[in-house]
């Protein structure tokens, strides 16, 4: 700079500097909070920091947007660095960084010591593994206040912003810890007066639920008691600590040269599509069938992943739109086979421990476990390691227990009879009553009923095929050409969805409107 006394005009390497730091602020709209709000964090009278600085309140509604180079087409190497070097945003990175997540730490680090602030923001901060980081932060340090979940995002009348397909949720958070209980509610549209459920929650609750992934769970009212027993840990495990997740072995893009729609020519690979409960269906819902080369895989691949498809294996889809009927769906995979990586799976050394736990991971309570804290369409392998198993002791005497399985399956038999099922119940809580407790037993007998579910779906699957095949020859015409096809090819609906069978009516009626492309015999 100039010297003091000398010429007031900049030399010509200073006006470089001031030309260069111009076009950097022009570029990248640099913001100093303390000097555009000197009020809110000096102190004007000493002409120091505020010991107390910082705002009373924020209210923020930010942007959603993913800070990834491919998404954004930006080069974002500088902002990046300057991310990872400030503390004020540790919590938030992790993963693909999210601007919601980056506001939110810059918010509650502009607030003063008794500041508050609200933000409208996606609801996978409640839940998701990316935003695991800036949940710990603020639940670790009791700073959530209160939470309205809004997770409808279907009826575009009903959700928070018509024009986005998103369940968002408003989060208030303060500085001013007067308890370490969160109150929840959850909303079933986008009105405030309209409560589902309302409860109040922990860091100790939530620890319990699921210690890694810390997530807020969303309760209907009465629910918070069923959670609680879930979390008894004397009698109940995460499935993690059982068995291990693997992603499907086969990538549709990377592998593409090893793959083929040619029936014929190679082993069919299992498709996300393809699974439903206890059951592979033949056809996927999703996409089509595709036929792997096996020696030219072996050949470029090969490894450890590979011997898992000479495995027994339990399968299940890797994505679940929110608002699907059944997001968890469980099936045994056929040995040997390929599956694609819209499978994850897990490796099951014994055939009837495989039957026993499919039984629980297609049960309707840890169906309802997990949309408590799924916050998106994909079944992360956090989410389903963290799902609560039950502890069996294998303890009975194996002809005591071959004796009571027996007897457990006989009474199952009088159900399907006389509908009783309070016998089978009792039975049960006499097992677990006993001393040692006899849940071997309940082992055994969930592996029988799981196995009896997946031999059902076996000859309905056999039953379906043979019928299809019977009417495409008799119409003359592959049902793929109707109009229509899906109701013919589900002709038996689904008791899942209490979807009734077509009647013969309803068929007549399709084969009616599609008559020109039959050609009866």
């Amino acid at each position: 700079m100039a010297k003091p006394g000398g010429s007031k005009n900049p030399s010509e390497a200073d006006a470089a500097v001031i030309t260069a730091t111009q076009k950097l602020s022009e570029e990248n709209r640099f913001f100093h909070w303390d000097l555009e709000f000197p009020e809110v964090f000096i102190d004007l009278e000493t002409a120091g920091w505020d010991e107390n600085g910082g705002f009373d309140a924020v209210v923020g509604n930010p942007p959603y947007d993913v800070l990834a180079e491919r998404e954004r087409q930006e080069n974002l190497d500088g902002l990046n660095k300057y991310l990872k070097s400030n503390q004020v945003f540790a919590p938030s990175l992790g993963g693909k960084p999210n601007l919601f997540r980056l506001f939110m730490s810059r918010s509650d680090y502009l607030l003063s010591s008794l500041g508050s602030c609200g933000m409208i923001i996606p609801m996978s901060f409640l839940g998701d593994k990316q935003a695991v980081g800036l949940r710990k932060f603020f639940l670790e340090r009791q700073k959530i206040r209160q939470v309205n979940a809004f997770p409808q995002k279907d009826d575009p009348n009903r959700r928070i912003f018509p024009e986005a397909k998103l369940p968002t949720c408003i989060v208030i958070f303060s500085n001013d810890a007067q308890t370490d209980k969160i109150t929840v509610k959850v909303h079933p549209g986008n009105r405030l007066e309209e409560i589902s459920g309302e409860f109040e929650c922990s860091l100790t609750e939530i620890q319990a639920l699921d210690e890694e992934n810390l997530p807020i769970p969303l309760l209907s009212s009465g629910e918070s008691k069923v959670l609680q027993l879930l979390a008894d840990r004397k009698r109940l495990q995460r499935l993690e600590n059982i068995c291990q997740t693997y992603q499907g072995e086969i990538n549709e893009t990377n592998m593409a040269d090893l793959i083929s729609t040619e029936p014929g020519s190679g082993e069919k690979i299992w498709r996300g599509g393809n699974v439903q409960r206890y059951e592979l269906i033949p056809e996927p819902k999703q996409g089509v069938t595709k036929y792997l080369n096996v020696a030219a895989y072996s050949g470029k691949v090969g490894g450890d992943r590979a011997t898992h498809t000479q495995l027994t294996r339990i399968c299940y889809q890797r994505n679940a739109a929110l608002d699907s009927y059944k997001r968890l769906i469980f099936a045994i995979l056929p040995t040997p086979c390929y599956c694609f990586d819209s499978i994850s799976y897990f490796l099951i050394n014994d055939k009837n421990q495989a039957f026993a736990l499919m039984a629980l991971l297609n049960y309707r309570l840890l169906e309802w476990r997990f949309r408590l804290t799924s916050s998106n369409n994909h079944v992360s392998t956090s989410e389903i390691a963290a799902l609560p198993v039950p502890k069996f002791n294998f303890t009975t005497p194996q002809p005591q227990r071959q004796q009571s399985l027996a007897s457990a399956i006989n009474l199952y038999h009088e159900y399907q009879k006389n509908g009783d099922f309070d016998v089978i119940l009792s039975q049960v809580r006499h097992h677990l009553s006993q001393q040692p407790e006899e849940s071997d037993v309940i082992h055994d007998l969930l592996a029988y009923l799981a196995e009896q579910m997946t031999d059902l779906n076996q000859h309905k699957q056999a039953e379906i095929q043979g019928f299809l095949q019977w009417l495409e020859s008799f119409i003359g015409s592959p049902i793929d050409n109707l109009t229509n096809k899906s109701k013919i090819q589900n002709y038996l609906g689904d008791y899942y969805k209490d979807e009734h069978s077509l009647s013969l009516a309803e068929l007549t009626a399709i084969l009616k409107k599609n008559e020109k492309k039959l050609k009866l015999t």
